[in-house]
Formats: C-alpha cells, structure tokens, sequence
C-alpha cells in the first residue's frame, strides 16, 4: 500500500529560468526554481485511494467484530485464518488435522 501513496504524492519539481539584475547593467543569469507540481487527476485519485483504504479498515473491523462473536472455536479459527490471515483452504485443513 505504501508503493502505492508513495506514487501518488505531489511531485517536486525544478527548473531554470532567465532572469537579469535589477540595476545597471543588468546582467543575465540562471535562476533555479522549485515547486511542487499541481496536478488536479493526481489529486483527485489520491482522494479516492484515500477512501478506500478507509472504507476497507472499517470493513475489516466489521469483519474482526463478527469473527469474535462466533461461539464455536473450531469455525471462529477457520473464519480467522481465511478471513484475517488470508490463507488457504488447503493450509486450513491442515491446521485443523481435517481428512478432507
């Protein structure tokens, strides 16, 4: 998820331009300039990225709060390990000694 907000931050952004002294004789020289960029399409999907991430915490939360109440241990430890930890039916039904 980082890669993902890293890459969607505001760019810095540098530059020279020509600029002249103000007095006589007003010689010419580089000018280096530093910004950040303004750029409205990364701004607008770095909003949306931003709700859903919170949108999925609070999904997740709802789903830790579910998984908590379930009374039966050996389904709360299936819904944990599917549901939490993401692993797989396979992997399930070894930790749980099943012949299936």
């Amino acid at each position: 998820m980082k890669i993902y907000i890293s890459f969607l931050k505001t760019q810095e952004v540098t530059d020279k331009v020509l600029s002249s002294a103000s007095d006589f004789p007003y010689n010419q020289y580089q000018l280096k300039i530093q910004g950040y960029e303004n750029n409205k399409y990364i701004e607008k999907i770095r909003a949306k990225f931003l709700r859903r991430i919170r949108r999925c915490k609070k999904l997740r939360l709802e789903i830790e709060d579910f998984i908590e109440v379930i009374e039966d241990s050996r389904t709360r430890l299936v819904f944990q390990l599917r549901y939490l930890e993401g692993k797989s039916w396979i992997y399930i039904s070894r930790q749980l000694r099943s012949p299936n």
